[in-house]
């Protein structure tokens, strides 16, 4: 059962909870935050409360302080129906700064209102909980793909500790088979969906899912959102879904969903907020290089929705391809113990590395090819880019049945299979 399966993140908000006043969590709605929280609130012995209830958000309003003044953890679920509560949290934390408070979750990222923002800077710790990984799905410990290399390319001989290390993947048995990792690009990783074996039934879910979010989740970001109708907001979604993994076109956005450009920008910028997409920055560090946002939607279920992609074309289509890479490294990346920024890298000739990873000086750089020996011209842009930046080790990630290549002293090919590997 899906709710029975443990979710990475829960060690680090465990973690959490013993040192900070506040913890929150969001992300995409329906992504399982409930089912954590309430497993973390009962081995706590806390106190759950969900302001879904009419009954809750009268108690909290009639008498704020009152009812965030517990001696346990209080779980204070979906908060962003009821923001006038975090000013009452400040009061609160800053009258008894003791760890593990409050826990508290939300569909959009608190500190998108500058008053949330405000009460919250300096006493909460912010997670975001991601659509189930595909070790989360088999129950397998998590892949450490990207913190084997960042931290390989750390090393005094990258070149040689590199070598090793892919060497030693070379020789081990794939945890998971192309057709495993196939299927958990097309269905995603959203509970109700990766875990039905029902097409209909995952079908009309997804319908349901979008009908909710266009009509009660976009206006709760911004109320002007609320003149959008259904027909416009699945047209827009639509054509988000088509620029998956390029640049974002608001013009293009404005056109098929016939909306004035001024709406899709704050339709957009609620679309980050709620989780549903997130939009890559530019690597800018060549004059050619373009500025604009990558598209890249959070879970590849709710992408294929609009694209219909077949079971058949799953590891055909370079488009899924790229979202179920992205998806995984996103996850990987999320788990790292120190910051590192992704970075997209696109040159107005066409050139692409999509997934750059920096973390300080170290970066690491993939690109995706569908040769199993890709060429020279897929490979140039990769080369180059190694070469201008001495921390970085530079991947290309090419079809499953792929040979473990070496192309230079700091640039591979490997499988993109690999990711999914647990050194």
């Amino acid at each position: 059962m899906p709710h029975l399966r443990k979710r990475v993140l829960l060690t680090a908000i465990h973690k959490a909870i013993n040192w900070s006043p506040a913890v929150g969590l969001f992300g995409l709605r329906q992504v399982g935050k409930s089912t954590l929280v309430k497993s973390l609130v009962e081995e706590k012995s806390g106190l759950y409360k969900t302001f879904d209830s009419a009954a809750v958000l009268n108690q909290a309003e009639r008498a704020p302080v009152e009812f965030c003044h517990t001696p346990h953890l209080l779980c204070l679920d979906e908060s962003q129906k009821a923001p006038w509560i975090f000013p009452v949290i400040k009061q609160l934390i800053d009258e008894k700064r003791k760890p593990g408070r409050f826990l508290l979750t939300g569909s959009i990222r608190f500190t998108l209102k500058k008053d949330v923002r405000e009460a919250l800077t300096g006493r909460i710790l912010l997670f975001e909980l991601l659509p189930f990984t595909l070790s989360e799905a088999h129950q397998l410990p998590p892949a450490n793909f990207l913190a084997t290399v960042m931290a390989t390319a750390q090393a005094k001989n990258p070149a040689s500790a590199l070598k090793l290390s892919f060497e030693k993947l070379a020789s081990r048995q794939w945890r998971f088979q192309p057709t495993q990792i196939a299927k958990h690009f097309l269905l995603g990783g959203m509970p109700s969906v990766c875990f039905s074996r029902d097409t209909e039934q995952r079908q009309n879910w997804q319908t349901t899912y979008f009908e909710t979010f266009l009509e009660r989740d976009l206006p709760l970001v911004d109320s002007s959102l609320a003149k959008l109708n259904y027909r416009q907001g699945i047209a827009l979604l639509r054509q988000l879904a088509l620029q998956q993994g390029n640049p974002l076109d608001l013009t293009q956005l404005s056109q098929h969903a016939l909306v004035s450009l001024n709406l899709v920008k704050k339709i957009v910028t609620a679309l980050e907020a709620l989780s549903l997409i997130d939009l890559i920055p530019a690597e800018a560090s060549a004059t050619n290089s373009s500025r604009k946002r990558e598209v890249q939607w959070k879970d590849s279920g709710l992408w294929n929705y609009f694209m219909q992609i077949k079971p058949d074309h799953a590891l055909l289509d370079s488009a899924l391809l790229n979202l179920g890479i992205s998806q995984e490294l996103r996850a990987q990346n999320n788990s790292l113990t120190t910051h590192t920024e992704w970075l997209v890298y696109r040159t107005r000739n066409g050139g692409l590395i999509p997934w750059i990873f920096r973390g300080g000086q170290n970066t690491v750089a993939l690109t995706l090819s569908l040769n199993e020996v890709p060429d020279a011209y897929e490979t140039r842009m990769l080369t180059r880019y190694v070469n201008q930046h001495k921390h970085s080790v530079g991947i290309v990630l090419a079809p499953p049945r792929t040979s473990i290549q070496q192309l230079g002293e700091r640039l591979w090919v490997l499988p993109f299979t690999s990711i999914f590997e647990k050194s």
